[in-house]
């Protein structure tokens, strides 16, 4: 038998990956804007805040830096940093309120 509710969960499923879609093409245009190698300047910019908070999270171990040039961070990689350590903290607020 035919299930009524087919085409609307069709529907339902070409709307979420139309959205996820967009939002990763909205999410590749604003990385897009900065350079490969940004600077502590499009750092700030990023993360909306002065130069020595900069400062602070460029010395963090884990943050991508270009070794061979100082003062030098790879764009995508900075990105992805953040990606993964936003995951984290969400994971961790999660496991504190359960």
């Amino acid at each position: 038998m035919f299930d009524p509710n087919f085409i609307s969960n069709i529907f339902e499923k070409i709307r979420l990956i139309i959205r996820e879609e967009i939002e990763q093409v909205l999410k590749n245009i604003s990385i897009n804007k900065y350079p490969h190698m940004l600077k502590q300047e499009h750092l700030c910019e990023i993360f909306q805040c002065e130069r020595g908070a900069i400062y602070k999270l460029t010395k963090i171990e884990s943050f991508p830096r270009f070794e061979h040039i100082h003062g030098r961070y790879p764009r995508d990689l900075v990105f992805e940093w953040i990606e993964q350590n936003t995951n984290q903290v969400q994971s961790i607020k999660k496991l504190r309120a359960s």
